[in-house]
């Protein structure tokens, strides 16, 4: 399944838009020099801000993946 790439906007925190979030977005904070995904509090806080896109990305992509093959068959 292609899946589009979720856009990350810089605010005071990074934020990106997808159904799969609780209030419609997932967001990242840097916090003691790590960044944290705000949307699962189980995840660690990553060294890199890729690492917590990349697991926003993988979220995302599960949330789709689950609704697709739930609603849609």
């Amino acid at each position: 399944m292609n899946i589009k790439p979720l856009n990350w906007e810089k605010r005071d925190w990074w934020i990106a838009y997808t159904p799969a979030g609780h209030n419609g977005y997932i967001s990242i904070a840097f916090e003691q020099d790590k960044y944290w995904p705000i949307w699962n509090c189980s995840l660690p806080g990553y060294d890199t801000l890729q690492e917590a896109m990349d697991q926003g990305q993988l979220f995302h992509n599960r949330y789709v993946e689950n609704f697709v093959s739930q609603y849609i068959g």
